[in-house]
């Protein structure tokens, strides 16, 4: 058997780098549902039993945070360098959106608005946000989220993003004329809506 204490699972789980920027413990909280445990670990895990609950856990945490994504320190460069379709390209639901961009821009246009909500924005606010818009991004990923507060302050983009999980909508959320809702619903709820029914009413 092989004894290890929970901060060094959490930390083997996220050696990965597309894990690196999730809070422990909203890892913490997958490796307790995974073990239906609360208060009787750590344990101790014969090796496959250690990868197993490792790869289901980085399994569950793909799913929420995004299949694909690059180094921290690749997108930071690629920030600065200004080569902003390159970082899109690096998280995979904004580089399967590549070729809808331009076409939500023009939508977002006509409508004329001023503030946007981006729930689960991923990296959305790189290829959406601009100066004469207030733009909000939510989401899980601290590393993004701070990619992204850089990118704003770069850009004079006037707005914030910051850290908000879905699947406990408890907090309040700013108010914006257009609320953005991508590959989110599917992802935080297996069974039935009631969970997207209490995220809709949140939204201001």
């Amino acid at each position: 058997m092989v004894y290890m204490p929970f901060n060094e699972i959490i930390k083997e789980i996220k050696n990965k780098p597309e894990f690196r920027g999730i809070p422990d413990e909203i890892v913490k909280e997958f490796i307790q549902k995974y073990l239906n445990l609360q208060k009787d670990f750590p344990k101790n895990f014969s090796k496959s039993e250690k990868k197993s609950l490792i790869k289901k856990v980085r399994a569950e945490l793909h799913a929420l945070s995004g299949r694909f994504q690059a180094d921290i320190k690749k997108r930071k460069r690629l920030l600065e360098e200004g080569k902003i379709e390159e970082l899109l390209k690096t998280h995979s639901s904004t580089k399967e959106r590549l070729s809808f961009y331009p076409e939500l821009k023009k939508v977002i246009e006509k409508l004329k608005i001023n503030s946007i909500l981006d729930l689960g924005s991923g990296l959305n606010p790189f290829a959406l946000a601009n100066p004469n818009i207030t733009y909000y991004a939510a989401d899980i990923n601290q590393e993004e989220l701070e990619l992204i507060n850089n990118f704003f302050k770069k850009f004079n983009i006037k707005g914030k993003a910051f850290f908000y999980d879905l699947r406990y909508p408890e907090e309040e959320l700013p108010k914006a004329d257009l609320c953005l809702f991508f590959k989110v619903f599917d992802i935080i709820e297996k069974k039935g809506h009631k969970l997207a029914e209490k995220i809709i009413r949140k939204t201001p």
